[in-house]
């Protein structure tokens, strides 16, 4: 079936292959019940070089069923939330059975509301992206995110993140910003991270190496046993509420 693309030219709308640092093949899945999104979302995302799409499916059913060797091999898997038969957000624990454990599960969707943020994080998601955000943007975000471990999250997405860290600071009993597990690079970092930035860019503003970025970035984790940037900023969320609970 001939796919009509969304926008126009999106052959030429492709990044350059120059814009990202070579990576080896990152193969992707999409879970999507809009049959033409998936299609020019697929599209775009597969003449991005080293980029290459297992599969689509309508349904995290038929994506189980159909495409389940495909599963096993994919690095990153985007999911929409109202799909028909399994909610996106509840089926993230079925799903992550036939991933490898280092793929990611980025929510694709068009809520904004903050329960269905905590509940994707909660469940396990590593990135949350909005469809409103033009397909240029959606591309920036997952190669970002694969490639150079940038928070695959729509800026609406992580600005309410944000600002709920700062709702529930109360003056008289501010959030515990330094934890004590952390060293004090870790810590620059962590706020950092907290912030957004990407590994180049924690880089430049150290003075350090991005190895040295990636091995301090794995002890954090580690420590606040989370997998993921995003389950990062939710962990922090959940520090917080410890802390403003009377």
């Amino acid at each position: 079936m001939m796919m009509t693309p969304l926008v126009p030219n999106i052959k030429m709308q492709a990044r350059n292959q120059n814009n990202f640092p070579h990576h080896p093949e990152m193969v992707l899945g999409i879970i999507e019940d809009d049959p033409q999104f998936a299609d020019n979302l697929a599209l775009i995302l597969s003449q991005n070089e080293g980029v290459r799409i297992a599969f689509t499916s309508p349904s995290i059913e038929l994506a189980i069923y159909n495409h389940h060797k495909e599963m096993a091999q994919c690095h990153a898997l985007l999911l929409d939330i109202n799909l028909d038969g399994m909610n996106g957000i509840s089926g993230i624990p079925l799903i992550k059975r036939y991933l490898p454990q280092h793929c990611q599960v980025l929510m694709l969707t068009l809520h904004e509301g903050s329960e269905a943020i905590r509940d994707a994080f909660r469940e396990g998601a590593a990135g949350y992206l909005l469809k409103a955000d033009s397909l240029n943007v959606l591309q920036d975000y997952i190669l970002s995110s694969l490639r150079v471990g940038a928070p695959a999250i729509s800026r609406p997405v992580f600005n309410q993140l944000l600002e709920g860290l700062l709702y529930n600071q109360p003056a008289d009993k501010p959030a515990q910003s330094r934890l004590p597990q952390l060293t004090d690079r870790e810590q620059d970092l962590y706020q950092l991270l907290l912030k957004g930035w990407d590994n180049k860019r924690m880089a430049a503003h150290l003075q350090i190496s991005g190895a040295t970025v990636n091995f301090h970035l794995k002890n954090i984790f580690i420590k606040m046993e989370v997998r993921s940037r995003a389950e990062l900023l939710a962990r922090h969320l959940e520090l917080v509420a410890k802390q403003v609970k009377p």
